[in-house]
């Protein structure tokens, strides 16, 4: 994975697409994993015949995961998300292919010197919207700069 860095970004860009299926087991597992015990995400019988849904579905905190690997695979280990708004539409459910993309919408450096990005997301299950999301996240000026050198008011997320 390379580093991104701020100069190399411009308004308008799109990121490189993350695909992947979502298996039960991974739904599971980002339950499990974000401590979210709701029988939605792990109990089949009770997410199919209580709740009245297809089958047991990605929590709020596994999308957000998902949203922020989009980045870091698209633009290195070094960004610091600083913001992340999501919209959920409708359910992710085990069994579905996803596709997450996005497109930067603005970028702007703060008056301590640090770059910042700004991304609209969408993860799409059968080409339709499931979630949104609006990103900011701190990226390197340079190969010398690092966001998570940023403490106090250095840090203006």
């Amino acid at each position: 994975m390379s580093q991104a860095y701020y100069s190399e970004r411009a308004v308008g860009d799109s990121l490189q697409p993350l695909e992947l299926a979502v298996t039960t087991t991974a739904v599971v597992a980002g339950a499990m994993a974000t401590r979210d015990y709701s029988p939605l995400h792990h109990d089949y019988q009770y997410a199919t015949e209580t709740a009245g849904h297809a089958d047991i579905f990605l929590n709020t905190i596994h999308q957000g995961a998902l949203f922020q690997r989009l980045l870091t695979d698209n633009l290195g280990p070094r960004i610091r998300l600083g913001r992340l708004r999501i919209a959920m539409k409708r359910p992710v459910y085990a069994g579905s292919a996803v596709t997450v993309n996005g497109v930067l919408t603005h970028k702007a450096i703060d008056d301590f010197g640090c770059g910042w990005l700004h991304f609209d997301l969408e993860l799409l299950v059968a080409d339709e919207l499931a979630s949104s999301s609006a990103v900011s996240c701190a990226v390197p000026l340079d190969v010398a700069d690092n966001p998570w050198q940023r403490r106090g008011e250095e840090w203006q997320p």
